[in-house]
């Protein structure tokens, strides 16, 4: 125990606020009680490989102990960080088996719309109409789509934030023009 009085009581001495890798404690119940749900969500989400959404997860779970989020939400957090990841994940597999080939990144969306009801001939237009848009935009239209936020998306193309809602903008109005034609 310090013998100062006014030093914060955390159990070490010189440390006002405990180091960013220490452990809560409460890792492994998290664990037990969020694993399996989280796993059926990701694939709910991203039609990807099963190793996708197991290394996709354990990513999330990782972070959770780097980046200690706060335990009310823990659960829509994970959710987020590996659905994220299993979208990285599932480009860039695409991307090596088949170049920037916009059709076989969307064949299991297709796949997904068609036994959901949504217009197969719409998604179809909707993909042509995309593949006819500068890689660019269209590469930060799909991740705006993916659920990345404006700064995530600056940052991946080494641009401002206002730059890339910008380009966002732009994208989408050239898709509904494209649409229309």
């Amino acid at each position: 125990m310090s013998s100062n009085r006014h030093e914060p009581p955390t159990g070490r001495r010189g440390s006002a606020a405990p180091a960013k890798h220490d452990l809560l404690g409460d890792e492994e119940r998290l664990y037990a009680a969020h694993a399996d749900k989280l796993r059926r969500v990701v694939g709910a989400a991203v039609h990807t490989s099963e190793a996708n959404i197991e290394d996709a997860c354990s990513f999330a779970w990782l972070q959770l102990l780097c980046d200690r989020p706060r335990r009310e939400s823990v659960f829509a957090w994970l959710a987020t960080v590996a659905t994220r990841k299993a979208w990285r994940l599932h480009w860039q597999c695409a991307r090596d088996a088949h170049g920037d080939d916009l059709a076989a990144l969307t064949d299991a969306r297709r796949d997904t719309a068609h036994r959901d009801g949504i217009d197969r001939d719409e998604l179809l237009d909707t993909l042509a109409a995309l593949e006819r848009l500068h890689p660019r935009r269209r590469e930060m239209l799909l991740l705006q789509a993916a659920g990345f936020s404006a700064t995530e998306i600056a940052t991946r193309n080494d641009i401002t934030a206002a730059r890339a809602r910008e380009l966002i903008y732009k994208a989408r109005l050239q898709l509904a023009n494209r649409r229309r034609d």
